[in-house]
C-alpha cells in the first residue's frame, strides 16, 4: 500500500522523516512517499506532489507534533 505523508514544520517534518524510515518496517506492503525524500531536486515539487496525491489512496499530514491530519 502506497501513502502519502507530509509536513510542514521543522519539529513535524522530524517525525515525518522517522515515520518514512520506520513504517516499511513494521507494516508489510507498505511504501511511504515523502516529498523531502520523493521528489528529486529541480522537479516542480507542488506538481510531483499533486501527481502523488492523486495516485495514492490513503494520506497523512503532520502540521506540528500535537496535530495529524488523516486523508482516506
Amino acid at each position: 500500500m502506497d501513502i502519502l505523508i507530509s509536513w510542514s514544520k521543522a519539529q513535524s517534518k522530524t517525525v515525518v522523516f522517522s515515520l518514512h524510515q520506520w513504517l516499511p518496517d513494521v507494516v508489510l506492503g507498505i511504501k511511504p512517499w515523502m516529498s523531502s525524500k520523493d521528489i528529486a531536486k529541480g522537479r516542480e515539487w507542488f506538481r510531483e506532489l499533486q501527481d502523488e496525491r492523486k495516485r495514492v489512496k490513503s494520506a497523512f499530514g503532520l502540521t506540528d507534533i500535537f496535530s495529524l491530519t488523516i486523508v482516506l
